[in-house]
C-alpha cells in the first residue's frame, strides 16, 4: 500500500507478503513514511488498512484471526 500526500508525491508505504495459495500466515514485510509526514499517525493507518485489505481479499488467510 502507498500514501499520497496531497500534492501527489510518495508519503509512506507498507507491504505486506501473502502465500501464493492465500493460506496460512501473512506477514508485514516493510513500512515507511518519509521524515516530512512523520508523526501524524501514518504509518498505523497504512498498516490497519493494509491488514483490512488482505482479510478481505484473502478470507481463508488466518481464518479465526
Amino acid at each position: 500500500m502507498t500514501a499520497i500526500a496531497g500534492d501527489g508525491t510518495v508519503a509512506g508505504f507498507t507491504d505486506v507478503v501473502v502465500p501464493a495459495d492465500g493460506t496460512g500466515d501473512g506477514h508485514g514485510s516493510g513500512t515507511a513514511v518519509l521524515a516530512t509526514h512523520r508523526g501524524h499517525g501514518l504509518a498505523l493507518w497504512m498498516k490497519a488498512e493494509s491488514i483490512r485489505l488482505v482479510r478481505a481479499r484473502h478470507p481463508e488467510l488466518c481464518p479465526g484471526c
